[in-house]
């Protein structure tokens, strides 16, 4: 994920000291959620991240995601599921 609006730069982040002992990082499994989606202002920012998120896993693992919200303009619930394929 970007920081604070701040260009991702993948190669800065997987040679930080001792984050080559990461899973993620030993399968070159990092990616970036961009600043426009998670840096918006309100509960979209989660709604547009998470979904971003299962888009991610969807595309690079067996397991597939299904993301469900319900809720009206004060509440907003949400329901992520992942299951083995």
């Amino acid at each position: 994920m970007s920081w604070c609006g701040k260009k991702f730069k993948k190669e800065r982040l997987v040679f930080r000291e001792n984050w080559n002992k990461i899973n993620a990082v030993k399968n070159d499994l990092i990616f970036e959620v961009k600043s426009p989606i998670i840096l918006q202002p309100g509960p979209a920012a989660f709604m547009e991240g998470i979904k971003a998120i299962a888009n991610i896993i969807n595309a690079c693992t067996t397991f597939k995601t299904n993301v469900t919200y319900s809720g009206g303009q004060k509440t907003l619930a949400m329901a992520v599921s992942i299951t083995k394929v």
